[in-house]
């Protein structure tokens, strides 16, 4: 198996597990910085890309739901694309305002079919009024 980590300054507290594709992950959750740590397994013959992109909402609770139900929409969508392995929300345990979308795709070409998608323009565009900044995205690939 190939050992992919993907770090944030955090210890592991949590993990739990799912199975896609024949695919076994092990997805650890990090709650000692305001960031989060994943480490993913998969088999050897498997190349996975990983994305991380990190939100800042607007510290009002009306423009978080908003985000939420968009980026929930997003999920359903994205999860539904070719190429597609896994895809969460996950928000930030010391700060409800922190967000972050990880994604797991199996290539590159599934990551341009997905940017370049209606339902991932759609909530890029419903992203402006929400977010403080825009967010930070960290692309990772397995060895």
């Amino acid at each position: 198996m190939t050992r992919v980590t993907i770090q944030n300054n955090f210890f592991q507290n949590k993990a739990s597990n799912f199975s896609t594709n024949n695919i076994t992950f092990q997805l650890w959750k990090m709650y000692f910085n305001p960031h989060l740590h994943y480490m993913f397994y998969s088999r050897k013959d498997t190349i996975m890309q990983i994305i991380n992109c990190e939100f800042h909402i607007k510290h009002d609770q009306e423009l978080l739901t908003q985000f939420k139900k968009a980026a929930l929409v997003e999920i359903d969508h994205a999860r539904k694309d070719r190429g597609n392995i896994s895809f969460g929300l996950f928000e930030d345990v010391e700060n409800q305002y922190e967000l972050q979308m990880i994604e797991a795709w199996d290539s590159e070409s599934s990551i341009g079919l997905h940017a370049n998608s209606r339902h991932n323009q759609q909530f890029n565009r419903e992203l402006s009024n929400l977010v403080t900044r825009l967010p930070a995205v960290h692309q990772y690939v397995s060895d």
